[in-house]
């Protein structure tokens, strides 16, 4: 699989900050290119934290990426089907099995779309 530059940046943000850095951004020169390669920290951010975000760009697994998009696509997947569950059990409790008219469901959506904004 191929990893494209912002896959890149995204896994190497996780892993810096995974190490406790004080991230400001990850910079991605050449993908295929380690030295173009920076982590921004924090003003405050010390020697020893500099070095080890130069250590983590230094042994950081690329091969790690695929596995982190498939376990997202995993739990892409898994939510999905746990929405379709939710909607299944809300129309079978709410319309007892009968197809609910046109303004039964905007007003259900509007509903839905409210709790979605409502929540923390």
């Amino acid at each position: 699989m191929a990893v494209n530059p912002g896959q890149l940046s995204t896994a190497l943000d996780s892993a810096l900050r995974d190490a406790g850095l004080p991230l400001g951004s990850v910079i991605i020169g050449n993908p295929d290119d380690r030295t173009t390669w920076k982590a921004q920290l924090a003003p405050n951010a010390t020697p020893d934290q500099q070095a080890s975000a130069a250590a983590t760009i230094a042994g950081f697994d690329v091969s790690t990426i695929g596995l982190q998009l498939l376990g997202q696509e995993a739990d892409r997947q898994a939510s999905y089907r746990h929405i379709r569950a939710l909607v299944a059990y809300i129309y079978k409790t709410q319309h007892g099995g009968v197809d609910p008219t046109a303004p039964q469901l905007a007003a259900e959506l509007n509903a839905f779309k409210k709790m979605i904004r409502d929540l923390p």
